[in-house]
């Protein structure tokens, strides 16, 4: 006995496939639009608006606010609050941003240092490198930690972050800095240890807690009006 049946066997459509290949084979070839293609228009706002941020607080003087031997680099709470908005990417773009600005406006005095945190961000290495770890730790942390509450998230990164970028400054400070300081103050190196130490868990309270206050508010308003697509 026949069964006749209605199902029909498709043939794959050779247009369709052979214009899906050649679409995609244009978008390797051309890696500078499909970069440009994946930029938001929430990822150019944001990026614009902080580094005007930047701009602002350095044109007026108060990117960089120090006394004594602490210097505290304002500039880094809007670097963070980019990373807390848009993850590694634009945190990296940003802080080399700041790096870069901070190694020019070191190299660019005519004197040696208006004090001794001054002198050691004449390095590229010591004005770039911490800033780029920090916030890539800032991000990591808030991305990866599995807590509910967005502000405790940004709290942990914040305190987080600021631990490595103090780290990796004061670890430059003994290596590139040590030699001259104790020649210019006197002092013994135990009490460079001990200012070293004590400057560097200032400077990491204060900006943990300048980080943790500006970017909670920021980060809700911003997240709430206008989401990530």
């Amino acid at each position: 006995m026949k069964i006749e049946t209605n199902t029909k066997i498709k043939k794959p459509n050779k247009e369709i496939i052979c214009r899906k290949y050649r679409d995609k084979k244009q978008e390797v070839s051309n890696p500078y639009k499909s970069w440009r293609q994946r930029i938001s228009p929430r990822q150019y706002f944001i990026f614009i608006v902080l580094i005007l941020i930047i701009a602002a607080l350095s044109v007026f003087g108060i990117g960089f606010v120090g006394w004594n031997y602490i210097q505290l680099s304002l500039l880094i709470i809007p670097v963070s609050l980019g990373a807390f908005l848009d993850r590694y990417k634009m945190g990296i773009a940003l802080a080399l941003v700041m790096g870069l600005y901070t190694l020019m406006y070191e190299v660019f005095q005519n004197f040696i240092a208006i004090n001794y945190m001054n002198f050691i961000f004449k390095n590229p290495i010591v004005a770039i490198l911490p800033e780029v770890i920090g916030v890539a730790i800032l991000s990591w942390v808030y991305s990866k930690l599995g807590i509910a509450y967005k502000w405790l998230r940004i709290i942990a990164a914040a305190f987080s972050g600021m631990a490595v970028y103090e780290l990796c400054i004061l670890l430059g400070a003994y290596v590139v800095g040590r030699p001259l300081f104790l020649s210019w103050t006197g002092l013994s190196i135990s009490d460079f240890y001990n200012i070293l130490i004590g400057v560097g868990l200032v400077q990491w309270g204060v900006l943990s807690l300048l980080v943790s206050l500006v970017s909670i508010p920021i980060v809700y308003v911003v997240d709430y009006k206008w989401p990530k697509s």
